[in-house]
């Protein structure tokens, strides 16, 4: 008897559904960690400005801070990012508020704002008491 070595069409075309299917999903798997990636970035840098704001805070505190923030607002300007020489976000925008908690404590939140490759608007906010010394 003669024994048959080889495959049928029918098996080979399975094979190849197969083979194409897990690349599919690879490349699939592989686009969403460049998703990620890019967003964790993007959200790295948005606290590092955030903490750069709250740093510039603390450092200008003074007896009179709530009296430096105008209408419980920071006077911040995003060019100020450039010059320290960080990255700025597509479209960022960075704002901070103050409100008074109780006597010599100040709320301040520093929100930065940007937009991400898919034009969807993404935000993150950080918050701290400060006293009035």
């Amino acid at each position: 008897m003669k024994t048959k070595k080889g495959l049928t069409l029918a098996e080979l075309l399975m094979a190849a559904v197969i083979l194409a299917l897990a690349c599919l999903i690879l490349f699939l798997l592989f686009a969403n960690c460049i998703i990620l990636n890019e967003r964790s970035r993007s959200l790295t840098t948005a606290v590092s400005h955030a903490q750069y704001v709250m740093e510039d805070i603390k450092n200008n505190v003074s007896s009179n801070l709530h009296s430096q923030i105008s209408n419980g607002r920071w006077n911040w300007d995003c060019a100020n990012i450039e010059e320290q020489g960080l990255d700025v976000l597509d479209q960022e925008t960075i704002e901070t508020q103050s409100t008074v908690v109780a006597s010599g404590f100040l709320d301040i939140v520093v929100g930065v704002a940007w937009q991400d490759r898919a034009l969807r608007q993404q935000n993150m906010t950080l918050e701290t008491l400060i006293i009035e010394q």
